[in-house]
């Protein structure tokens, strides 16, 4: 039987005791004054436009790297006492130091304010919020909703007489078909629309006219998207796990769908060879490389963005949700909720350019494996904070966990 460990907290105190990161603050959060302030008022002043900080807000202590021993050390373990149950995916607010947490049992996104420890916002009443975005641009929060197919967008205003909290206020509701389970966002140039994966198709949505403006069929229900500008052009991709069968293909195998969002249609389909349950996908800073996470077995897939040409297949952990990259360092980080939890840390090595994508010395190895905590498959990556953070959903009497890893010098 899988139990869950209870020797973290020792773990994360010694870690807290040398570094000086926060203490956990256990004073109850009560409703700061302007929070009724009428949405005229809301409108009517103007924030300055937003800046990613050189440094972490007040509050914030984030140690040197160099004075760690471990790859990935944790520095910071917070608890959401409030959410139970089933945890999805996650966003980080880089001028606040906020992650967000689906919670999918809870009906709601939890805000996890790492300065207090705190979570100063439950945004109520999302039927299974599946997937949530920050647009640290926009000061908007996306979140795609399970239980009834619809993508919500919030929008940020500040509170009188409360330093850096902000409100989540409702802007839009689209109302799409299915589960809404994924996001993926194309940049500015391209027009920012954002893609949803849902039902058996992708639904492009014009996020400042809360509508839906183009969607394509897919051969199954996508589980996974990713926006990419690859080589090629830019690409939406999809995992699709079990393509719906069909008369000339009554057997079909797992796919990853290639769409071309200019043109709105599927340009490749490549198939998931000895191996069921691709249900994370990701790809690395240039955009030709893209990486696909299975279930059964357990595996890294890494596929060529043009060709869709297999580079390399290596284990990864056993329940995995979630796959992120880093320019900086060229690694690829899994997070999975299989087997007690963990992170596979990948090493990318890539030699001189050939041709047809290939690249002659190119490698991928695991060059650490952290041990996290049961059902830790969710995590969300913010580069240039080097901050790696994972969802631990509730388990017996232990409260559901957010840690905090740093994945290098800052």
């Amino acid at each position: 039987m899988m139990t869950r460990k209870t020797n973290g907290t020792a773990m994360f105190g010694g870690i807290v005791a040398m570094a000086g990161v926060l203490a956990c603050a256990t004073a109850a959060w009560s409703a700061p004054a302007g929070m009724d302030e009428p949405p005229e008022e809301q409108k009517s002043r103007e924030r300055a436009p937003l800046v990613r900080p050189v440094t972490p807000p007040k509050g914030v202590t984030i140690p040197q790297y160099e004075m760690f021993r471990v790859p990935l050390p944790m520095i910071i373990r917070s608890t959401i006492r409030e959410a139970t149950g089933r945890l999805d995916k996650m966003a980080f607010d880089p001028i606040r130091y906020r992650v967000f947490v689906s919670a999918i049992n809870s009906n709601s996104v939890f805000v996890l304010d790492l300065a207090t420890h705190r979570t100063p916002h439950i945004i109520q009443n999302l039927p299974e919020p599946r997937d949530v975005m920050w647009l640290p641009e926009e000061d908007r929060l996306i979140v795609a909703c399970g239980g009834d197919g619809t993508v919500r967008t919030f929008k940020t205003h500040d509170l009188r007489g409360v330093e850096n909290n902000p409100a989540y206020t409702p802007e839009h509701t689209v109302q799409l078909t299915g589960e809404a389970t994924d996001l993926a966002l194309e940049p500015a140039e391209r027009g920012g629309r954002l893609w949803v994966a849902h039902a058996m198709m992708l639904s492009a949505v014009d996020l400042k006219e809360g509508k839906r403006v183009a969607r394509v069929a897919l051969p199954g229900r996508p589980d996974g998207v990713v926006f990419v500008e690859t080589p090629a052009g830019p690409r939406v991709f999809a995992n699709v796990p079990r393509p719906e069968p069909t008369e000339d293909r009554p057997e079909q195998r797992p796919m990853v769908v290639a769409v071309d969002p200019v043109k709105g249609e599927i340009v490749e389909r490549w198939v998931v060879s000895e191996a069921a349950g691709n249900t994370a996908i990701g790809a690395n800073a240039t955009g030709d490389r893209l990486f696909v996470v299975t279930q059964s077995p357990p595996r890294l897939i890494v596929m060529d963005s043009v060709s869709g040409r297999e580079v390399a297949r290596l284990e990864a952990p056993a329940d995995a949700d979630s796959v992120m990259f880093d320019g900086a360092l060229n690694r690829v980080y899994v997070t999975g909720g299989g087997a007690g939890g963990s992170i596979a840390v990948v090493q990318a090595e890539r030699g001189t350019a050939g041709e047809g994508g290939s690249s002659s010395g190119e490698r991928y190895t695991v060059v650490h494996t952290e041990r996290t905590n049961v059902g830790g498959r969710n995590g969300v990556l913010a580069g240039p904070e080097r901050l790696l953070m994972v969802a631990i959903p509730a388990f017996g009497t232990e409260p559901t966990y957010v840690y905090v890893y740093m994945i290098g010098a800052r």
